[in-house]
């Protein structure tokens, strides 16, 4: 470990490198080719949000916002994204959450 790094600041620089940064705020999101796993880390009731710049699609990106226990599945192609979201509470909290979508850099309004 400290002959291949010799301090932390060469280990995390190295490791930028190999794998940048694909969105940015405090969700976590991960992206195999067209397709994007999304969920709010917390469980604290806390709200988290993130942008993620397309790659597939003409617009520029997509800005969410996910409440608490909110998970979903996008999935980019070149005329469409589409969205698979669920919010599933185990304890059974029936108040309804708002989860936010939001699409940045579209030539028209979808249909």
């Amino acid at each position: 470990y400290t002959t291949h790094w010799p301090s932390v600041s060469d280990k995390v620089a190295e490791l930028n490198d190999l794998f940048p940064q694909e969105y940015t705020g405090d969700i976590y999101a991960g992206r195999h080719e067209n397709g994007w796993v999304v969920y709010n880390p917390y469980k604290t009731g806390q709200v988290a949000t993130g942008n993620i710049p397309l790659k597939y699609n003409s617009c520029d990106s997509v800005y969410l916002s996910l409440s608490q226990y909110s998970s979903g599945v996008m999935k980019e192609y070149g005329d469409k994204i589409t969205f698979y979201l669920c919010n599933y509470d185990d304890e059974l909290v029936t108040s309804l959450k708002t989860d936010v979508i939001k699409i940045y850099g579209s030539s028209s309004e979808p249909t």
